[in-house]
């Protein structure tokens, strides 16, 4: 019974939305004072229906998130749509981390086989309403994701993207490295819709009718965030066992082939030096930290660097 009152209040909003739309193109026609005061009574009661919808929603146990666009001059309808799609895959990407971890792992990555005709994993983000007064509509999402008990991971991937649009150039790397590169990648192209399209952003997560994370990025906020993104990479170390096959004194540089079938190549520092010499051919245990590029593009290999920081002989 509840979803009725909801579906109700949805279409009070809009009528209400459209009287006060053409209520402000009679205003600039004819600037009368009862124009005006028509106008802040529809917008009183536009506030209050806004609430009654956020109570219902409540009530269905479905988190509420109003999502602004910001500096947009007559944006286009592709514009607009790729930006809400946009939000809907960092989401679901951010959340399917969470499902199947996220923390990359040191060998190369093996590309996913893609299926076109797949059903995208996790929750759905539902409309809710748009609202007067900015391009702004309001987006629902359930909490329990076809459980009967609230999903935890909806509530942590929606933090973590609070977090990460909210980090800033200097927090962005300590962020990516515990949510992993496919979530920084997915917020990346979600930036990139918006510096394309010239649209900052507005977002307010809202549950049992209180706030509780909120972000705004003026345009030049989202292209800071965008290239920041673009340039950040994640490391990792990994303790790899296996046959040291080479070393270049000149260059500072080596060669292992691990048990797990991988092979590694980088430089190091200190890892070997006068006093603590490596010896070839030997079995080693290998300390190897990896940095990788977080964004990486469909079509892009994964190339990462490795440095040596501990070598023990076996």
């Amino acid at each position: 019974m509840t979803m009725t009152f909801l579906v109700d209040v949805q279409k009070k909003i809009q009528r209400v939305d459209g009287m006060i739309a053409d209520l402000k193109r009679t205003a600039l026609a004819n600037p009368r004072p009862s124009v005006f005061a028509n106008i802040r009574s529809l917008q009183k009661e536009q506030r209050y229906l806004l609430q009654e919808f956020e109570h219902f929603a409540a009530v269905e146990e479905e988190d509420v998130y109003r999502y602004r666009l910001i500096n947009a001059t007559r944006p286009t309808i592709g514009a607009l749509a790729d930006a809400w799609k946009s939000f809907q895959e960092m989401f679901t990407a951010t959340y399917q981390s969470l499902k199947q971890g996220s923390a990359p792992t040191a060998g190369k990555k093996k590309k996913a086989k893609v299926n076109e005709f797949s059903v995208p994993i996790g929750p759905q983000f539902a409309w809710g309403y748009s609202y007067e007064g900015s391009i702004g509509v309001g987006l629902t999402l359930p909490r329990r994701a076809g459980r009967l008990m609230d999903d935890p991971d909806i509530e942590k991937a929606t933090d973590i993207i609070f977090s990460l649009a909210s980090a800033g150039p200097e927090g962005i790397t300590e962020v990516a490295r515990r949510v992993g590169p496919a979530t920084v990648t997915a917020m990346y192209r979600w930036a990139d819709v918006h510096a394309q399209n010239q649209l900052g952003v507005g977002i307010e997560w809202r549950r049992d009718l209180t706030v509780k994370r909120e972000v705004t990025l003026p345009l030049e906020k989202v292209v800071l965030l965008r290239d920041s993104l673009a340039k950040t990479t994640i490391e990792t170390q990994v303790i790899v066992t296996g046959e040291l096959l080479a070393v270049d004194v000149e260059k500072s540089a080596f060669r292992i082939a691990g048990d797990n079938g991988e092979e590694y190549s980088g430089t190091y520092t200190d890892a070997i030096t006068r006093e603590h010499r490596a010896v070839l051919p030997a079995r080693y245990t290998a300390t190897i930290s990896k940095v990788t590029k977080a964004v990486l593009n469909p079509d892009e290999e994964d190339v990462s660097e490795y440095r040596l920081v501990l070598l023990t002989q076996l």
